[in-house]
C-alpha cells in the first residue's frame, strides 16, 4: 500500500467504509510522539449538502467538548481541500459493529 498525505496527517491504511464516511488509520506528521489516530473523511456525495455539513460540524463541536475515559477524543476536524474530516483517537480493539455481532451471537 502506498501512504498518502492528507493535510497534516499520513494515511497508513483504509479501515472501513461507512454510509457517510470512509475511515482510515493515520498518524500526525508533525507530532514528536508517534500516535495512531483515525481519520474520518466524509463521502464525496455529501460534501455539497449544506445541511449534512452543518450536522457534521455541530456533531464535531459537541463531541470535541466531551471528555471521558470511555469516549474516543476528537483531536481535530475541518476541511482539507474539498473533503470534510475528523481526526479521532484510535482505540485498539473490536469496533462497535463487531462487538454487537459477538454479543448477539452469544444469546
Amino acid at each position: 500500500m502506498k501512504y498518502k498525505v492528507f493535510g497534516p496527517y499520513l494515511i497508513l491504511e483504509h479501515l472501513v467504509d461507512g454510509g457517510m464516511a470512509k475511515i482510515y488509520l493515520a498518524r500526525a506528521i508533525f507530532k514528536e510522539k508517534f500516535q495512531f489516530i483515525v481519520i474520518k473523511i466524509i463521502q464525496p456525495q455529501y460534501v455539497s449538502n449544506e445541511s449534512f455539513i452543518k450536522m457534521f460540524n455541530d456533531e464535531m463541536t459537541i463531541t470535541n467538548s466531551l471528555i471521558h475515559p470511555g469516549l474516543a477524543q476528537v483531536y481535530d476536524y475541518g476541511k482539507e481541500g474539498q473533503y470534510y474530516y475528523a481526526a479521532i483517537e484510535f482505540i485498539q480493539g473490536a469496533n462497535l459493529k463487531e462487538f454487537l455481532s459477538k454479543l448477539i451471537s452469544q444469546n
